[in-house]
């Protein structure tokens, strides 16, 4: 009997790994836009990162065994002027020598109000900074095709995250914006 037991927990296990209900579905991306925007000197400044490396274990049905782990590169970062780019990358604001990446792990991942709108839980690290966030997002997908897109806004306190100090003219808040499309 006690062997009978163990063979069906074997095969309910295997079930459960590779049925639906574990978010087999991993997605790579395929072309993807991380930009920001923040106020300095009532200028908007604008600019982008590159250098995304992810894991993406994403199925809209099955949330509970979904996960996102982002990473981005940013020695990568570009607004436009060589001179403002290297002193981002310093020690006042970035420091990419000694934080070379930014990262971002889900902690947890719902259903948002709309079609195709979810919720997520993120850990955002951030030169040597971990916080919560709550990031809203959209995913469409063509399921047929194997292809989606994952869209986010957010606006993040680049204070929080030590990132830069008090400033007259530099705002404390920065617009992100991620557009990431996917293939399985």
């Amino acid at each position: 009997m006690q062997r009978m037991n163990f063979k069906f927990n074997m095969l309910l296990a295997m079930c459960l790994f590779f049925g639906r209900g574990n978010a087999q579905t991993l997605w790579k991306v395929k072309e993807y836009r991380i930009g920001f925007t923040v106020q300095n000197a009532g200028i908007s400044i604008h600019g982008k990162l590159e250098g995304l490396q992810t894991a993406i274990r994403f199925d809209k049905e099955y949330l509970a065994a979904s996960s996102i782990e982002a990473s981005v590169d940013v020695s990568t970062l570009k607004t436009g002027i060589n001179l403002r780019d290297k002193h981002l990358k310093g020690e006042d604001y970035f420091d990419v020598a000694h934080y070379p990446k930014i990262k971002m792990k889900s902690v947890g991942l719902t259903k948002g109000a709309g079609e195709g709108q979810f919720v997520g839980k993120f850990l955002l690290t951030m030169k040597n900074v971990t916080k919560e966030i709550v990031l809203p997002f959209e995913f469409h997908g063509n399921e047929k095709e194997g292809t989606a897109q994952f869209v986010a806004n957010m606006i993040l306190n680049r204070r929080d995250f030590e990132v830069g100090g008090k400033s007259w003219t530099m705002s404390d808040k920065v617009e992100v914006s991620l557009e990431i499309n996917v293939n399985k």
